[in-house]
């Protein structure tokens, strides 16, 4: 009888087990994207650095990072536990308060860049560019072009980790092993 019991709770615990995996699993290769004002009030409250994906509706190479990179599930899993990842479209018309300044969109006619991403990128634009800023919005880097996850991963731990701060990126990608 005690090895019914225990043979029904282990059954139990087991089937219980797995579908808490698999509900947790549907969530792997969703990242919260967030805007950067979110972004900055969420960090405020538990510092981590701000990834900043800037694109726009017509390119090509932003819809293929989104499609493939940032749904992989290594790459997802790691910027949703340590960072607070932004999408911001370039050409958007709102204006965006950040660091206690108001950015405008663009004023001419046609498509233009906003002007937080103009004063981020130093006027340097290409799509799709990603932008690292510490937990107070401080610009740490300016990562332009398509990332596929195996390139993006070793990146993603150089800010996270803020190895930055005391190696090269050089040095970094020497030592790192990825886990894609």
């Amino acid at each position: 009888m005690q090895k019914r019991i225990l043979c029904v709770s282990s059954l139990v615990v087991a089937l219980l087990l797995v579908g808490f995996s698999i509900g947790h699993g549907a969530e792997r290769g969703k990242i919260a994207w967030l805007t950067i004002e979110e972004a900055i009030e969420k960090a405020k409250k538990e510092p981590r650095p701000i990834l900043m994906d800037v694109y726009t509706d017509w390119c090509g190479w932003c819809t293929r990072m989104d499609a493939y990179t940032f749904t992989n599930p290594t790459i997802s899993d790691y910027i949703s536990k340590n960072f607070y990842a932004v999408k911001f479209n370039s050409e958007m018309k709102e204006k965006v308060s950040f660091r206690g300044k108001e950015y405008a969109p663009h004023q001419g006619e046609g498509r233009g860049p906003h002007s937080l991403v103009v004063s981020l990128t130093n006027g340097r634009l290409s799509y799709p560019t990603i932008v690292y800023l510490t937990a107070v919005g401080e610009l740490v880097t300016v990562v332009p072009g398509y990332y596929a996850p195996r390139d993006l991963e070793p990146i993603l731990h150089f800010i996270a980790e803020e190895a930055y701060l005391t190696k090269s990126w050089e040095e970094f990608q020497k030592s790192f092993k990825g886990s894609i």
